[in-house]
């Protein structure tokens, strides 16, 4: 399959053929017992991908579902996965050509191509950070945020942090760099200060937000109702496959099959239970609640689909990024260049 190089779609006529083949795949894949019937359904050998994910990071669930029902043998992919330390570690891997792709940020992937270096971005999930309280401190809204302690995960150029920055300063004309106190540290910290009393809230990822859900502090708000706040009226993935344009051209097919491997397994997670049972680091927690929040999170940032319309509202959520952040944030990009956006059929709309 070729694409433009404009606008990284398919050539005229391979989009609805392209589509066929890989929906066909993804429904090969969610039927165990008809797919090994198929000994190579795509009619092509077997193709290395090597996948690079943080040694303890959520992406090991949809890793563990993809090796238990063998989706990736099955879809005729040598799938290597690369165990790493630091979200650092996967960006050195990937540029390095040590792994094929890693889950990353479309912004840093945007940002590449002023060092004159290409990335593909791909949809992983939608979750993002949300603002938890602790009930105590009797917040119940977001304009009882002046003068409080807000821990806030990564630092001042987070992205979470940035946007909301930006919707506390659109909707609630407040600034919350001035108007609170705030405390830039890792997640796990930040939860265990906001359990001490120590914060009013924290502004975490959303794996932390559930932990304290589960803790029963309730979250004020989702980075779905902030993105509504900051006139970005479409769901966007902020996380996604990263992998080289040259890597990807060359290897279409691979990433593709890879991409719908990808999806059988979380469309697993999404309607079964069970897969959430057998999941080896669910087993080791105790807290049903925490079970529950991570897993109805987890599924609840599943993508639905990666069309024109979350193309778009990407490019929305950019332009408050850039007003808000500046060129610390976005660097010289005067837009999201949808260059950027790999075009597998997979999810698409």
């Amino acid at each position: 399959m070729r694409f433009s190089s404009e606008i990284g779609e398919p050539a005229a006529g391979e989009l609805v053929t392209g589509r066929v083949k890989w929906l066909l795949l993804l429904t090969l894949l969610l039927l165990p017992g008809l797919l090994p019937i198929f000994s190579n359904p795509l009619n092509a050998g077997t193709q290395t991908v090597r996948i690079g994910v943080l040694k303890f990071g959520t992406i090991n669930w949809e890793m563990e579902v993809i090796q238990r029902h063998q989706l990736a043998e099955k879809a005729g992919i040598d799938l290597q996965i690369v165990r790493l330390g630091s979200t650092q570690a996967l960006k050195v891997a990937l540029q390095g050509g040590v792994v094929d792709a890693v889950v990353g940020d479309w912004l840093w992937a945007a940002r590449q191509l002023e060092f004159k270096r290409d990335y593909y971005f791909y949809p992983y999930s939608t979750s993002a950070a949300s603002l938890v309280v602790d009930p105590v401190s009797g917040i119940a809204s977001f304009d009882q945020l002046a003068g409080r302690r807000i821990g806030v995960a990564g630092g001042p150029l987070n992205k979470s942090w940035v946007l909301y920055r930006a919707y506390a300063r659109r909707v609630h004309n407040l600034d919350l760099a001035s108007d609170a106190t705030i405390k830039f540290a890792a997640p796990p910290m930040l939860n265990a200060l906001l359990q001490q009393q120590e914060l009013d809230a924290v502004i975490n990822f959303w794996h932390y937000s559930a932990e304290l859900n589960a803790a029963g502090m309730p979250t004020v708000l989702t980075m779905g109702e902030l993105l509504q706040g900051v006139g970005v009226d479409q769901d966007v993935p902020l996380l996604g496959w990263l992998f080289s344009r040259r890597w990807g051209d060359e290897h279409a097919d691979a990433i593709n099959a890879f991409l719908a491997v990808s999806a059988a397994a979380k469309q697993l997670l999404l309607h079964s239970d069970r897969e959430w049972e057998q999941l080896e680091s669910m087993a080791r927690i105790e807290s049903e609640a925490l079970k529950h929040a991570l897993r109805d999170q987890y599924r609840a940032g599943i993508p639905a689909g990666f069309g024109r319309r979350e193309q778009q509202a990407m490019g929305q959520l950019f332009a408050v990024l850039k007003e808000e952040g500046g060129a610390d944030m976005v660097g010289k990009l005067a837009q999201l260049p949808e260059a950027i956006f790999w075009p597998s059929p997979v999810i698409a709309q």
